[in-house]
This record gives C-alpha cells, structure tokens and sequence, in this order.
C-alpha cells in the first residue's frame, strides 16, 4: 500500500512539474500606489485639533445593536499603542478600531465603489 502511495505521490509530482501547455499565464494586475499620507492631517502641536479627533472617537457610537465581533491580528507596537491610548484617554480599544474603520471608509468613498462593483459581478 504504501508503495502505491508513493507512486502516485511520485506521478503527481511529475505531473505537477510538467509545463501546461494549455493554461494561458496571464501577467499580475499592478494596483496603483495609494499614497495616504496626502490625506492624512500632518501631525500638529495644536491642542485644539488633538482635542477634535478625541471628541469624535469618544462620540462615536458603535454599540447599534449589532453584535459582530472582528478578531483582528495586530502587530505587537500596534497593540502597545493602542493599549497605551486606552490609559492615557480612557476609550475603549474596540471604539478606538471601530472609529478607525468608519473614517477609512469615510474619507475613502472609492473603497465603497470596489465593494459594489465586485457585488455586481457576483453570480451564484
């Protein structure tokens, strides 16, 4: 039995290893660079604004009776931030990225576009 594995272990490998005539390669879609830093406020001494972007996330209601959980993987210097956010303002992690990806997609209309155009081409 066992060598039967290995043989056809062993033919799909070759046949794995044989050029596929048939299958058209086709070339990788280049995306074009999204420079975000244009949209992005430069960083800024100015109390006032610090003060504005605190007062938004802390207005910011996620709790609409939906009851989705994401389970994002963070990097360890962006878990540390935003632990370190959480004492220094007192909002919670989960406001801080629910906030976050409502104004990505807030200042990013487009995003919304891609979702309904791959909606559109969508066939069950």
């Amino acid at each position: 039995m066992s060598e039967k594995i290995k043989s056809l272990a062993d033919l799909l490998r070759n046949k794995i290893a044989e050029p596929n005539k048939e299958v058209e390669v086709q070339p990788p879609i280049v995306l074009e660079k999204v420079i975000l830093k244009k949209e992005i406020k430069p960083k800024t001494d100015n109390v006032e604004q610090q003060v504005e972007i605190l007062n938004a996330i802390r207005a910011y209601d996620y709790s609409n009776g939906n009851k989705n959980m994401l389970h994002p993987r963070l990097d360890d210097k962006t878990i540390q931030m935003l632990s370190q956010f959480k004492i220094a303002t007192g909002v919670d992690m989960n406001k801080t990225v629910a906030f976050a990806i409502h104004f990505l997609f807030t200042q990013n209309p487009e995003l919304k576009n891609i979702i309904k155009k791959s909606l559109e081409n969508f066939e069950l």
